[in-house]
């Protein structure tokens, strides 16, 4: 399963198509339906979902969200025996009127400063507990992922590891979109194991707010596994709105 990002896949069967792509290594999201008019597309639906999941590794999840838009692909692939295993909420905030935080406590060290290799030791400790971090990837497959997904607008100078003091305590990723200037997330905000339950969860947050700010991000969309109720938390205190949650579906084994 090396190399999927971004691989288009096309099931058909022969006279029905259905058109998808990988957006990682183990996340599938789905295109678009082509059923002939004088078949119920239902069952096109399901005949083609069944034939996907036959292509499809254990590991691999097909994506969707709560969104109106998504409620056919939602409703087909009920009908075709897939359950939802995870789910992941997103939310957003204006930054426009946000007041920069002063942090003075913190000290960043970025990735261009450290290294690879150490970030991703970092990165890989704050993942410990994060059901979204739990795949079959190496911790340097999955820093990859993230670089992949970041593009163009990826500058290893804006990715960091936060310390209080002389120790450190957590890792943030503040990301600005590729397409997007003016919006931005946290590709990762995390605390490390052995400093958690401190109050540093909102603190590291609201600084990586404060930094797209000043990067010139008006948006920030954030998102955290659905049964993460500290990150939720969090998104709370520093004025976030939910948008949706994004599903994450398996066939039924």
């Amino acid at each position: 399963m090396k190399g999927m990002t971004n691989k288009k896949i096309e099931i058909s069967n022969g006279n029905d198509s259905l058109r998808a792509i990988f957006l990682n290594n183990h996340t599938l999201a789905l295109k678009d339906l082509s059923a002939n008019a004088s078949v119920p597309e239902d069952s096109v639906a399901s005949e083609l979902l069944e034939l996907l999941s036959k292509e499809l590794t254990e590991q691999t999840f097909i994506m969707t969200d709560s969104r109106q838009r998504n409620e056919k692909w939602n409703h087909w692939l009920t009908s075709a025996a897939y359950v939802i295993k995870k789910k992941k909420l997103f939310v957003e905030k204006l930054l426009d009127e946000l007041a920069l935080p002063t942090a003075k406590q913190f000290t960043l060290q970025s990735l261009s400063e450290i290294g690879t290799s150490k970030f991703i030791e970092y990165l890989t400790l704050a993942a410990r507990g994060d059901p979204f971090a739990q795949t079959n990837n190496s911790p340097e497959e999955e820093f990859a992922e993230l670089t992949t997904h970041a593009g163009r607008a990826f500058d290893p100078k804006n990715w960091f590891i936060v310390k209080d003091e002389n120790a450190v305590i957590g890792v943030l990723l503040p990301q600005l979109y590729e397409d997007k200037a003016t919006e931005g997330s946290l590709f990762y905000v995390g605390v490390l194991p052995t400093q958690r339950r401190r109050g540093y969860g909102r603190s590291l947050h609201a600084l990586g707010l404060s930094l797209l700010k000043k990067r010139g991000v008006l948006r920030y969309v954030g998102s955290t596994d659905s049964t993460n109720s500290a990150m939720k938390r969090i998104f709370a205190l520093n004025g976030c709105r939910k948008v949706m949650d994004r599903l994450f579906w398996q066939r039924k084994s």
